[in-house]
């Protein structure tokens, strides 16, 4: 960082050594303004301004430090640098400053002569200045006390007649000059109510008098001030808290200069960065850019400042331009010291393209494919951005921008005349009509409005200065409804120039055409236009014609046959109009790049000056030399890196919203957000009295609305003005708390038709149905975190989940619940038995384990198990056999052909008690049920009696399954019994048991298979208020796997928050 170095001051420093410190760096130059001073009579001054060049390439205003080497006796120089003189005579000023000197010439005349001030350019300022013509002053609209002055000295003619004329001209002794009422008001010698505005004795007041002097005249004659300049032009202040001198130069119609720094009004366009006082000393409050505004005597100028705030450690990288905007950009970025951000993604370049030019996001396969596409991603996005212009969304997206614009409402034009101006909207857009002959049509056309729509242009705007201050707005960016009372109070253009402006629309005839139904009142839908051959306007303060002219002159050429009409639409459509390409290039600008290198859009103005004024004029410039060709304009900026930046800042560039370093993330319009939801949900939208699926940028009616107000509550514009503030893309509480429970969002992602529910139905996996929902709301992949956060919410399976259902949903899962669990009621509990013994028939190896299983190897294609067990229970109500999965088995059994499966043919068991063997006796099996049975081969055929049957499995291998069997009748063997069970497997082909556990159990009847392992059963028989999480999770689990309706439910509920969530977020809600 650097340091801080206090020069030594001397007596002789013009600020009194009462500033800011310099940073340290070396001061290798000095640079002064004026290069040459002269001072042709009394009043003139002139605002010194020193620079320091610093080895560092920093340039520091020194004006208040540095040091005169000799005050020369013909100049007074105040502490501010402020030069006056004091008697006629010619030298060097030099200045010091760290052991530099620089040495300004100057002369100084007209001292010893009488001043003969005039009122237009020396008295005027002075009234201005002192602030008596300010709309709180004498220039409001009645004036004050009985005093009445033009606004802002708007009327010369009118403020001097009322100086001089007015209560018979009591307001002036030409006598006693300096008892003339005026000035003694004016300087607070007699009571006035403004206060003292003038000091007695100062230049100003000895202007005043010397006017009065000498007659108090007028002289309409003499040269006006034909423009201004703020110097510099684009200063820059260090650090915060230093300041920066500035001067206003005044150029006269004679070509005669002259410094009015101390009469002109110098503000600032942002006071949280700079604050300036009424001597142009500009302060730094924080880093970045303001406008300083300089008005002076109806002219305006601005000039740029840039607070350049602490940029330790910055640094210029080498960055690649794809273009001129690119280069223009980074340019003004290394003179800020700011860095670009890197490119966005190919994911949110997509997005952002697609939206910016058709107002529709991608579809979820365009997403798939384009984020697949492996080449170097300027091809493929030059290739996308040729794709997108001119296709169908494009040209509805377009059109309904030139509809807004044009106020194309069936309130001004009825429905019929609404579509058809339209769909002539639509065909030029559509055939890439050029900028300026669709701008010419409109305000030429006539005949029907009907036959030619483009004429209802005037149906709408019905009289001449509505008509004259739209045109200007829309099609030049100017705002000449300021000047319609009084002069405009920040520009050039005057009251004269409104209404002589609004007279070329004087003359528009409109006819009713006959039996066309009415409209409004006397007005019929429609109507011919046409040029009249009479027709005036009114200056509205007198009885005065206004006659046609422009306000400015330029090269374009305009026939001198052409009506009214025609001769405006040539003026204002010329390419030499430093207007009409300049605001139409500013508009796409901000359109793409989300604000104006000139902004508000239609507010341009010399004290609102562009961002980077150099980029403005080469945009401009390039879009006339291409024929105002609109396409090619917008390819130049989408192709250019500075619009394909990302949104992520750095360091250097954190706080620029303007010099467009990185993207800025921008709210979706109210039409594209309704459009682009319902294609994410795959939903086809319903606006009423319009076709399923027509797009909200498509509407002909901008008063066509949802059922809650979906559109116009996101700003959508109601058409009744050009001006671009009729659309508001910004947030507030209604909006939110709409998109969380209005049923426009709500309906479209619960659609039963929509593709979220299409999705949901056919795809099982949480995974793919996450992705899929990713790509259509957000057009990306989701990250692999994001999978595993979010595919668990889809899972049927998790109690959790169970409340991504609806009221109606939710009830009747609990009813099925319970009657479920009501169902399972009793539960066996099941004991396992270890074999005694196990023989195969066939002579397999049969291996008793440790868990009571019994492990088949070898043997032949048929076989017969006969296996022993022994029980201590003296009642059995049900006899289960386990078949086991086990890797000694092919693809894992539990049978032993290759496939897994087994078929067991039949089951027979013989029962012999402990107690009395010689009862030994066959056991009757019924009710057969199993977790599983393959087709044609269930579970019941094991105990039908037929060797031809049995029971198997496929294609379910590789798992475990059970066959329950409840025993016939009621048995009771005291002290226990052995079970002989005979197990016959006459399929072939080995389909015999690999692995096999037997099970009895004493529950009580009926006794079957629930499809449940011991886990779950164990977490049913826990009464269900002592049941624990894991328990209710088992449970829950096992329950909807029986479900698939329900569990497809729960699945569609997740999916439809999860596109809920996504439709809410800010990477849905905003273009980035």
């Amino acid at each position: 960082m650097l340091g801080i170095l206090l020069f030594f001051v001397a007596p002789s420093v013009i600020g009194g050594g009462v500033e800011e410190p310099l940073p340290a760096p070396k001061i290798v130059g000095l640079d002064v303004h004026p290069a040459h001073i002269e001072l042709p009579d009394r009043f003139a001054y002139t605002q010194l301004l020193v620079d320091a060049r610093t080895e560092t390439g920093e340039v520091l205003d020194v004006t208040r430090k540095v040091r005169i080497a000799q005050p020369p006796p013909h100049l007074d120089i105040d502490e501010r640098g402020l030069i006056r003189p004091l008697a006629d005579g010619a030298g060097e000023l030099v200045l010091e400053l760290d052991g530099l000197t620089v040495a300004i010439p100057y002369l100084v005349s007209g001292q010893t002569v009488a001043p003969s001030p005039r009122f237009l350019t020396d008295v005027m300022p002075i009234v201005s200045r002192a602030g008596c013509n300010a709309g709180s002053c004498h220039g409001s609209a009645d004036g004050k006390q009985g005093f009445k002055l033009s606004l802002r000295g708007y009327d010369p003619q009118f403020d001097h007649s009322a100086l001089t004329d007015d209560m018979a001209a009591r307001r002036f002794d030409r006598v006693w000059p300096e008892e003339s009422l005026f000035l003694l008001k004016s300087t607070a010698v007699v009571p006035h109510e403004g206060g003292q505005r003038i000091v007695p004795g100062s230049r100003d007041y000895e202007s005043l008098q010397a006017w009065v002097e000498n007659g108090a005249r007028f002289e309409p004659d003499v040269a006006r001030v034909a423009s201004i300049e703020v110097i510099p032009r684009h200063p820059v202040i260090p650090r915060e808290g230093m300041s920066r001198q500035v001067a206003v130069l005044a150029t006269f119609g004679d070509g005669r200069q002259r410094d009015v720094t101390t009469h002109a009004f110098i503000e600032t366009s942002n006071t949280e960065v700079t604050e300036v006082d009424d001597r142009g000393l500009v302060t730094a409050l924080r880093r970045g850019e303001a406008a300083i505004l300089a008005r002076y005597q109806g002219n305006y100028a601005a000039a740029r400042v840039l607070v350049m705030g602490d940029r330790s450690g910055w640094s210029w990288e080498e960055t690649e331009a794809s273009n001129f905007i690119d280069e223009y950009v980074h340019t003004k970025l290394r003179a800020i010291r700011s860095r670009p951000s890197p490119l966005c993604s190919d994911a949110e370049f997509l997005r952002r393209v697609s939206l910016d030019l058709t107002g529709m996001p991608p579809t979820s396969r365009e997403t798939r494919a384009f984020l697949l596409d492996r080449r170097e991603g300027g091809v493929k996005r030059d290739e996308l951005i040729d794709r997108l212009i001119g296709s169908a969304d494009f040209i509805d997206y377009w059109t309904n921008k030139w509809c807004d614009l044009l106020q194309v409402n069936p309130k001004f034009l009825s429905r019929g005349g609404a579509e058809r101006f339209r769909r002539w909207i639509e065909s030029a857009i559509a055939s890439n009509q050029r900028y300026d002959r669709f701008v010419n049509e409109i305000l030429t056309s006539s005949g029907s409005t009907y036959e030619k729509p483009e004429a209802a242009y005037y149906k709408i705007l019905r009289e001449p200065d509505l008509a004259m201050e739209n045109t200007t707005q829309l099609f030049l960016g100017i705002r000449f409804n300021c000047n319609k009372c009084h002069d405009h109070p920040f520009e050039r253009w005057t009251q004269r120039d409104h209404w002589r402006l609004s007279a070329y629309f004087a003359r528009v005839g409109r006819t009713n055409v006959d039996g066309a139904p009415m409209l409004d009142g006397a007005i019929a839908q429609e109507e011919m236009i046409d040029d009249l051959d009479e027709g005036e306007v009114f200056y509205p303060d007198r009885n005065e014609m206004a006659p046609p002219s422009f306000p400015f002159e330029h090269g374009g050429a305009v026939a001198p046959d052409a009506n009214r009409r025609e001769a405006l639409a040539a003026w204002i459509t010329a390419a030499e109009n430093p207007y009409f390409a300049t605001s139409f290039a500013n508009r796409i600008w901000s359109y793409f790049m989300g604000v104006g290198l000139i902004e508000p859009v239609d507010d341009i103005r010399a004290g609102n000056p562009p961002t980077n004024p150099e980029l403005m004029e080469r945009l401009t410039q390039e879009f006339i030399d291409g024929g105002f060709d609109v396409r090619a304009l917008m390819r130049t900026i989408c192709r250019s890196r500075t619009y394909q930046r990302s949104v992520e800042t750095n360091e250097w560039n954190l706080l620029d919203e303007t010099n467009f370093s990185h993207a800025l993330a921008r709210r979706l319009p109210s039409e594209v957000l309704f459009d682009a939801l319902h294609r994410a949900a795959g939903v086809r939208s319903q606006l009423p009295g319009e076709r399923l699926g027509t797009r909200a940028v498509q509407l002909v009616d901008a008063n066509v609305e949802t059922p809650d107000n979906f559109l116009q509550l996101f700003g959508r514009p109601p058409r009744e003005s050009a001006c671009e503030c009729e659309r508001d893309n910004g947030m507030s509480l209604g909006q939110a708390l709409n998109l969380v429970n209005g049923p426009t969002i709500g309906d479209a992602v619960s659609s039963s038709e929509g593709g979220i529910a299409e999705l949901a139905a056919f795809e099982k996996d949480p995974l793919k149905i996450v992705e899929e929902l990713f790509l259509s709301f957000l057009c990306r992949f989701p990250t692999e975190e994001e999978l595993n956060d979010l595919a668990p919410t889809l899972l049927a399976s998790d109690p959790l989940n169970l409340a991504a259902l609806e009221p109606e949903g939710a009830k009747e899962h609990a009813t099925r619940r319970a009657a479920w669990e009501e169902d399972l009621l009793p539960l066996a509990e099941w004991r396992t038995l270890k074999p005694v013994t196990a023989v195969s028939s066939g002579a397999a190896k049969m291996t008793i384990r440790d868990d009571d299983s019994v492990l088949v190897a070898g043997g032949p294609e048929k076989d017969v198990y006969d296996v022993v067990v022994s029980t201590d229970l003296s009642r059995i109500t049900g006899l289960r056999i386990e078949a086991l999965p086990d890797e000694a088995l092919p693809l894992g059994g539990p049978g032993r052909n290759g496939s897994g499966n087994f078929v067991l043919s039949e089951l027979r068991v013989n029962a012999v008690p402990v107690a009395s063997p010689q009862e030994a006796r066959p056991i009757t099996l019924r009710n057969a049920s199993a977790d599983f049975s393959q087709d044609g081969w269930p579970v019941e055929n094991s105990i039908d009696g037929d060797d031809t049957t049995g029971w198997a499995v496929h294609p379910n291998y590789g798992v475990a399954h059970a066959a329950v069997y409840e025993v016939a009748e009621e048995i009771d063997f005291e002290g226990g019994a052995l079970l002989i069970l005979n197990l016959a497997q006459h399929y072939g082909s080995n389909h015999t048991l690999g692995s096999l556990r037997i099970s009895v159990t004493d529950s009580e009847r009926p006794v079957r298979h629930h499809g449940l392992d011991e886990d779950v059963v164990r977490a049913v028989n826990v009464p269900a208020a002592e049941r624990t999480p894991a328990d209710e999770a088992l449970i829950h689990a096992h329950f909807i796997s029986t479900q698939p309706d329900l569990a497809d439910a729960i699945r569609l509920a997740g999916a439809q928050d999860l596109a809920w969530a996504l439709a809410n977020s800010p990477a849905f809600l905003f273009n980035h």
